[in-house]
């Protein structure tokens, strides 16, 4: 079986680490995928707990927005910029 570099759509933040693990582990970067799927299909737990915590802090946005918009606009500015930076822009209702 021949090994081949694969083709994804990963930011260049994810396809960094991918590389530096793939030359300090010795694997290739399709086994550093697939032991990454194994690990969250294990412990979906962790999955949950992150999707949780942002409905959180979005609500805790909204709720600030409501009650005054100029004491939130800061972390408001700051998520939108990274959320942005990261490709992951989704609604916040």
């Amino acid at each position: 079986m021949t090994k081949s570099g694969i083709h994804t759509t990963l930011s260049t933040g994810c396809r960094g680490w991918l590389l530096k693990e793939s030359m300090e582990t010795g694997k290739y970067e399709g086994q550093i995928i697939e032991a990454a799927i194994l690990f969250y299909k294990n412990n979906r737990v962790l999955l949950e707990e992150y999707k949780q915590a942002r409905i959180f802090l979005k609500e805790l946005i909204k709720a600030e927005l409501l009650e005054d918009y100029a004491k939130a606009r800061p972390i408001l500015k700051r998520l939108i910029k990274e959320e942005l930076k990261n490709g992951s822009v989704t609604s916040i209702s």
